[in-house]
């Protein structure tokens, strides 16, 4: 897969930007985009990752486009074949191609090689932050090659720093001898639980005292609670008699103050506010009416007064139709003279152009004029005669150089002619297919090399320390036998170290057990079962003599045996359970010594096949002449031993396979020694100075070609040119004939056409002036017309109303006057007729609003009753003021109504009279004040109740033991189950790393030669040759790389400089590129700025390298650093493509 076209439709800040990206070529496809800082550049490559894996949830590039907005498509060549399709945002069918349709995502999904989103962005996705932590794992790998071909490949950039977290981890649960891991933590809390529990007893009778006083406790506790709580009802109810006896006495007293209102109405929806606001307006309607009654009378008046004269109103219409022309003479005065000189003026400007073109001076001027279309038709014939002319001279000056060329070029042929380069050459490569004869040759000798490097490098890896081979050495053992030899030593090395953590532990439980013993006997002071036999026997021997003799000294003498024999039995018997614990203590210890015993037997027996095995793989390493090696180390020698061999069998058939190639190589440079100025050269050498020796005779063939080809090319033009210029004289004659008819045509003799020619422009300067002067005239007859008009309607209107001024204009400003004061006088009338009928209106409106108040007044008053008085406004405000104070006096009485029965928890009020008849508030106050007393007697014994019973519990919590029992039985058990599960964690885990590094191994021993010989171009390359080979040495199970410098010295991983490390990293994502592109995943791999570490040399040796991938797959490149644009231009064979945002 490749990408042909990607756009950026909605995305990121971008809209609408498209990157092309072309068809693939035949050389490298390697593309560079330049932008600088927040150009987009990583945005180009978020955008193509949609494109593969859709649109996460949460999109940070959602800033500028809204979510549901963003839109990415793009052309993917896909196994040759162009496939358009687009990305949405939608949670389903957000896949589409072409016409927009919904594809399934394994159009894309199956051509990914099933890498998902992680695995492309970590293979093929590499950064700043990559390479640092691939560079950094390089160094805490400490050159394990198996890890770095695997970290590489599958693009793992800090594969160490997981497998050392998880072995740190694993060593966090549980390791050998260490004090500190999860395990030992809990075994050592597990025996301080055991050692409680042990300790732990309990007295059972003072436990049932102490129970039974705490029992009594609680007792006293409930009663005193239950006297305290009826006190404080009692006080509560004495309270609430307190409260409502003055509510009562409030309540009556509002009853008594509205009982004379009982006829009031319960509600009243009248705002006195509204009242106020409706007194307010009927006195302001009643007042403006007062007032319009006498603006009408006035009005009426006036009105009655004006006089109204239709003839000096009808003369206004008369003066507005003269007023247009009143205009026109005001300005024909000033404008008149002005307008006959302008006449008079383009008359003389025709004059004087008439005689710039040559006419006579008594010539009519009106006759040189002539319509636009004839001027254009003048214009068109003296403009081809021109043209004529300039073709006929330009084709004049081509012939003449023309001849000049033709003479050249015959001259450079026949210079070629004269000396010819060396011939045959380029016959000889094509005999021998020299191109396609030098990249076979150069396969074969890297296919050979590359094979002697496989195999040195496998002889190198069998050399240990001083041992080394330069053949391979005879070996007897198989590779089979040794592997089984070396999982049967290390299946007796894991028992050997089971075998010695067992005698560890017994160890410590043998150590344990002794000191718990010694610990038990001096604490009791008891003596041993041995003591015990001993002075037991000891009175017996004594008792015997004393039978014998019976004699006062034998019995002094038995005496004190037989006490001493009593004062033991009788600690003994004191201590009964101690001296149980101590025999089961000593019997514990001699089947603890038991068992250790046989382990020992058991695990010498194990050294001993161990170090049988040993000295059977020491005799085979003296045979090959190895130094000793373990079985494990051995078994690894043996199987590097079989690569060598299957490495040595390769090498030989591809020798043969290749002989053809280089032997038809060998004849193709002798026969290019003689023809080549070089001593025994090289092929490449010889095919170099032949391919330079033919691509000059192949240069001279194709000059002499030209030169004869546009020898002829030039004779053939000279012979076309010469025949057009006949063409092109004739075509000048016509058109200056047919521009001396047209002059004819128009003026006869009066204009030259020579003249003419040269002045053509001022017959459009003739034309313009003749148009002024007609404009000029016509304006002058107009203006005096309009004088005469005015004149004669202004005098015939001033005579009707014997107006008799001798200037026009001065007749029409008195007329004007008259007619003006006719209109005044009609427009006063119209509006005292307007005035008057709105009056009218206004009066009828008030007289409606007065009544309308008057009989809201009477609706609102109907609410209260017939005796009280609502006849005007202001007795209805009273009304409503007392009929408000009745409703909230009702509603207080209904209040505390309610909160008497409330507190007194009655339904009636009658039982709250009943209750309060005999009460005051003097007897009251009494109760009250006796119950506070009592009540505070109650608390002193409830407090001295609680006090009695925490004492108790906390006396009884002293002295039991069995709830604290129970808790470290529960936490033994929960102890053990946590050791059980840490140490199945443990398990787990180490199996996990066992089989991964095994995987690691198994990937090394795979992919080692052709990853290996990869990165080794690829780390030459970019270090221009400061490291020419990379090679493995054995360390114990692994592997470490080795890097050879210039100067041959070999040099470990940790002492490379970072940016070393850097390029290391680069050179093996490289060669894992190579790999992958090889099992058939051809993916675009993008980096990102990667080169910002590296100097100006090792950066143009990463271009190259990024070229050599754009070999095989697509490679692009994003920066912001232009020099790394020019240096990429410079060093590539074939330029990169640069993509600008």
């Amino acid at each position: 897969m490749r990408i042909e076209r990607l756009s950026l439709d909605f995305f990121g800040h971008f809209t609408g930007k498209v990157l092309d990206f072309g068809k693939a070529g035949q050389a490298s496809d390697f593309h560079v985009i330049y932008g600088s800082n927040e150009a987009g550049k990583t945005t180009v490559m978020e955008a193509y990752l949609r494109l593969l894996y859709g649109f996460p949830h949460r999109e940070p590039y959602g800033f500028q486009h809204q979510r549901q907005n963003l839109r990415i498509s793009g052309l993917l060549d896909i196994g040759g074949e162009t496939r358009l399709f687009t990305r949405l945002p939608s949670r389903s069918g957000n896949l589409r191609g072409e016409a927009d349709a919904a594809i399934p995502e394994t159009a894309i999904a199956s051509h990914l090689g099933g890498l998902s989103l992680d695995d492309y962005r970590s293979l093929l996705c590499l950064d700043d932050d990559t390479i640092e932590k691939g560079g950094e794992d390089i160094a805490s790998a400490r050159g394990d090659i198996g890890r770095l071909l695997f970290s590489a490949a599958a693009g793992v950039a800090d594969l160490n720093a997981v497998l050392e977290q998880a072995r740190a981890e694993a060593n966090g649960l549980y390791k050998k001898r260490a004090s500190t891991t999860r395990v030992a933590e809990l075994k050592r809390e597990l025996s301080e639980v055991e050692t409680n529990i042990r300790t732990l007893d309990v007295s059972a009778n003072a436990w049932r005292k102490l129970k039974d006083a705490l029992q009594a406790a609680r007792d006293e506790e409930m009663q005193s609670r239950q006297a305290r709580d009826e006190l404080r009802a009692e006080q509560a109810q004495i309270a609430a008699l307190r409260r409502a006896l003055p509510e009562l006495g409030e309540m009556d007293r509002l009853a008594d103050e509205i009982a004379d209102c009982a006829d009031y109405p319960e509600r009243i929806d009248i705002n006195p506010e509204d009242l106020v606001t409706m007194r307010t307006d009927r006195g302001q309607a009643d007042a403006e009416l007062r007032r319009l009654l006498d603006e009408l009378d006035e009005a009426e008046k006036a009105r009655a007064a004006l006089v109204i004269d239709a003839d000096r109103l009808a003369v206004a219409e008369q003066l507005d139709d003269l007023d247009e022309l009143r205009s026109r003479m005001q300005t024909a005065v000033l404008d008149l003279p002005r307008r006959e000189r302008a006449h008079e003026e383009a008359l003389s400007d025709m004059a004087r152009i008439a005689q710039d073109l040559g006419a006579p001076e008594d010539c009519d001027v009106t006759a040189l004029v002539t319509s636009p279309g004839e001027i254009a038709i003048l214009e068109d014939l003296r403009d081809k005669m021109r043209d004529a002319a300039a073709a006929w001279e330009t084709e004049q000056r081509e012939i003449t150089g023309l001849q000049t060329r033709i003479e050249q070029a015959r001259k450079a042929h026949q210079s070629l002619l004269e000396a010819p380069p060396q011939m045959g050459l380029v016959d000889l490569l094509k005999r021998f297919d020299a191109d396609a004869l030098a990249p076979a040759v150069a396969t074969a000798t890297q296919a050979i090399a590359s094979a002697d490097t496989a195999l040195e490098q496998v002889l190198d890896a069998l050399s240990i320390g001083a041992c080394t081979f330069s053949a391979l050495p005879v070996c007897q053992a198989d590779p089979l036998t040794a592997a089984d030899t070396a999982q049967r030593h290390a299946d007796l090395a894991e028992k050997l170290g089971r075998f010695d953590d067992r005698l560890e532990r017994l160890d410590e439980d043998i150590a344990a057990v002794k000191a718990k013993t010694t610990r038990l006997s001096e604490d009791a002071r008891i003596a041993s079962d041995e003591v015990e036999q001993e002075a037991r026997a000891r009175r017996d021997a004594l008792w015997q003599a004393h039978r014998e003799t019976l004699t006062s000294e034998s019995a002094d003498s038995f005496a004190p045996a037989m006490k001493t024999v009593d004062d033991i039995n009788a600690a003994r018997l004191a201590h009964a359970s101690e001296l149980g614990e101590l025999r089961k203590l000593l019997q514990d210890l001699a089947d603890a010594e038991a068992r250790a015993t046989t382990t020992r037997e058991q695990r010498d027996g194990l050294a001993e096949q161990a170090r049988e095995l040993e000295s059977q793989v020491h005799g085979l390493c003296s045979q090959i002449g190895l130094p000793a090696l373990s079985p494990s180390a051995f078994s690894d020698w043996v199987a590097l031993y079989g690569k060598a061999i299957t490495a040595e069998r390769q090498r030989n058939r591809l020798a043969e396979h290749h002989r053809e190639t280089l032997d038809r190589a060998e004849r193709l440079r002798k026969a290019l020694t003689p023809l080549v100025a070089l001593e025994t050269p090289t092929l490449d050498a010889a095919l170099l100075a032949a391919r330079r020796l033919a691509e000059t005779e192949r240069r001279y063939q194709d000059e002499v070609r030209t030169a004869s080809d546009k020898t002829a090319a030039l004779d053939e033009d000279l012979e076309r040119r010469q025949g057009e210029q006949g063409v092109l004289e004739d075509a000048a004659e016509r058109t200056a004939a047919a521009w001396k008819a047209k002059v004819h045509e128009l003026f006869g003799e009066t204009l030259s056409p020579g003249q003419l020619a040269a002045a053509l422009g001022q017959l459009r300067e003739i034309r313009e002036h003749n148009e002024k002067r007609r404009q000029a005239e016509r304006q002058v007859n107009t203006m005096q017309d309009d004088q005469r008009r005015f004149t004669e309607a202004s005098g015939a209107l001033g005579a009707r109303f014997g107006i008799g001024e001798s200037d026009p204009l001065d007749t029409f400003r008195r007329l004007r006057e008259l007619a003006e004061q006719a209109q005044a006088d009609k427009s006063q009338h119209e509006k005292l007729g307007t005035r008057l009928e709105d009056g009218a209106t206004r009066r009828t409106e008030l007289e409606a609003k007065l009544e309308d108040i008057d009989r809201k007044v009477v609706e609102l008053g109907a609410v209260f009753p017939e005796t009280v008085d609502t006849s005007t406004i202001d007795a209805l405000r009273t009304a409503v003021g007392k009929g408000l104070d009745v409703i909230a006096k009702r509603e207080r009485v209904a209040e505390l109504e309610r909160q008497i029965l409330d507190d007194l928890s009655l339904r009636k009020v009658e039982e709250a009279r009943q209750l309060l008849a005999d009460e005051t508030a003097t007897t009251l106050e009494a109760k009250a004040k006796s119950l506070d007393t009592d009540l505070n007697l109650a608390e002193e014994r409830m407090s001295t109740a609680t006090v009695a019973r925490a004492n108790a519990e906390r006396d009884l919590g002293s002295v039991t033991g069995g709830a604290e029992i129970a808790e470290l039985v529960e936490r033994r058990a929960t102890l053990q189950i946590q050791i059980e599960e840490a140490v199945l964690d443990y398990l787990e885990r180490d199996f996990g790393l066992r089989l991964a590094e095994d995987a690691i191994r198994r990937y090394r021993d795979r992919h080692r030669s052709d990853m290996m010989a990869a990165t080794e171009r690829a780390f030459a390359e970019l270090t221009n040759n400061a490291y020419q080979k990379l090679l493995t040495q054995p360390d114990g199970a692994a592997e470490i790389l080795l890097a050879v410098d210039a100067s041959g010295t070999p040099k470990q991983i940790g002492d490379m400089s970072k940016g070393t490390r850097f390029q290391l990293y680069l050179a093996l994502r490289a060669a894992a590129y190579e790999q992958m592109v090889a099992q058939g995943v051809q993916l675009p791999f993008f980096c990102d700025d990667v080169f910002e570490t590296f100097d100006e040399d090792r950066t143009r040796a990463a271009c190259r390298l990024m070229e050599r991938i754009g070999r095989s797959g697509q490679a692009i490149y994003l920066t912001h650093h232009r020099h790394v644009v020019e240096i990429a231009k410079e060093v590539c064979d074939v330029q990169p493509v640069v993509h600008m945002l």
